[in-house]
């Protein structure tokens, strides 16, 4: 399972001003025993690069939803820096309890900006705009939610020329790296670009990815299944083309449900 230890967070630099505010941090990622950086002079997040099956795995919950609201939250008072608090009308599950879930979900982001003009930003990390329409994928911890891989675990859904919805998944500010056969890190190779810049057909429609995902889910199930002796649950057979997904693992947000 992929884990992402945030809790080593170091604040290597922080300098803020009335106009904005440039944060630079490195976290451990336990699992993989790499280091990711925020650098406010490259401007970029750099990952370690997963496959789908991993991030849907790591999810507890993968939603497809809408933002309804947006919305700073500062902390500084209380030493919690400044959060921006998004709320999502939910459209749909495919991983996770609905009933749980709800219909309205709550995810907190570290990053925003304040009354009196300080700007916390965290380079690659996405955020949302109210009306987008977004399907997420949520790893708990224990204050909550995050998204899966930070930047990889937000995909956006836009109608083309012929109204079918497509995903696409920017990732202009997210660096993924991935372990060559000799251990080196090097850079990942993606298809990823910018919404604006991207052919409509090339990209994946939402029901491929909802079917790429139902199926991991269902393959996932079926493995536990297994391994605990019980009754081997058949995955179903997906004939959808599977949508390129780099992932990556780090945890420099916060979420929490909202019944």
């Amino acid at each position: 399972m992929i884990r992402a230890a945030f809790s080593g967070l170091r604040v290597m630099s922080c300098r803020a001003h009335r106009h904005a505010a440039r944060l630079t941090v490195t976290a451990f990622v336990a699992t993989f025993g790499v280091c990711f950086a925020l650098s406010n002079d490259a401007q970029a997040m750099t990952v370690l690069a997963a496959s789908v099956e991993d991030l849907v795995q790591t999810s507890e919950i993968v939603l497809h939803g809408r933002a309804r609201s947006v919305r700073v939250d500062d902390r500084r008072a209380k030493g919690r820096a400044v959060w921006t608090v998004y709320q999502f009308d939910v459209q749909d599950v495919w991983k996770g309890d609905r009933k749980s879930v709800g219909s309205t979900f709550t995810l907190e982001l570290l990053g925003g900006r304040t009354a009196d003009g300080m700007t916390l930003s965290v380079p690659g990390m996405p955020g949302f705009a109210v009306g987008e329409e977004v399907v997420m994928l949520l790893e708990r911890h224990s204050d909550g939610y995050t998204l899966t891989g930070a930047p990889q675990g937000k995909w956006t859904v836009y109608r083309d020329s012929q109204s079918v919805a497509r995903v696409v998944r920017p990732l202009a500010d997210a660096h993924l790296v991935q372990r060559a056969a000799d251990g080196r890190l090097v850079e990942a190779a993606h298809d990823e670009r910018p919404l604006l810049l991207q052919p409509p057909t090339a990209d994946s429609t939402l029901e491929q990815l909802r079917s790429q995902i139902l199926g991991i889910v269902a393959a996932q199930a079926a493995a536990v299944a297994a391994r605990a002796g019980g009754l081997t649950v058949k995955a179903p057979l997906i004939k959808a083309p599977l949508v390129k997904a780099p992932r990556a693992m780090a945890r420099p947000a916060v979420g929490r449900r909202q019944p």
